[in-house]
């Protein structure tokens, strides 16, 4: 998540503003072998007639690996949590 709102800052001040600001929260580890397991839930999402993101599927399966909620009002993950049982807040 960190690295998609970095990366959607508008100019260096605004990605600079971003990266001290959510640096200091705590990051979770995305798990090592997790790849298989986006490519997997990407496959099933794709096949449900979704066009899954990797940086999205890479966020919810984070999220879901370590039992937490995601805080987000990006609809894309709706379909993660009606298929993957992602917490959405």
């Amino acid at each position: 998540t960190f690295c998609e709102i970095c990366f959607g800052a508008g100019d260096e001040r605004q990605f600079l503003r971003y990266h001290r600001k959510f640096s200091a929260l705590p990051f979770l580890d995305t798990p090592q072998k997790g790849h298989m397991e986006i490519a997997r839930m990407g496959f099933g999402l794709r096949s449900k007639g979704y066009k899954p993101f990797i940086a999205d599927l890479t966020i919810a399966l984070t999220a879901i690996v370590h039992e937490t909620t995601l805080l987000t009002d990006d609809r894309d993950f709706i379909p993660y949590q009606k298929l993957f049982g992602l917490r959405l807040a």
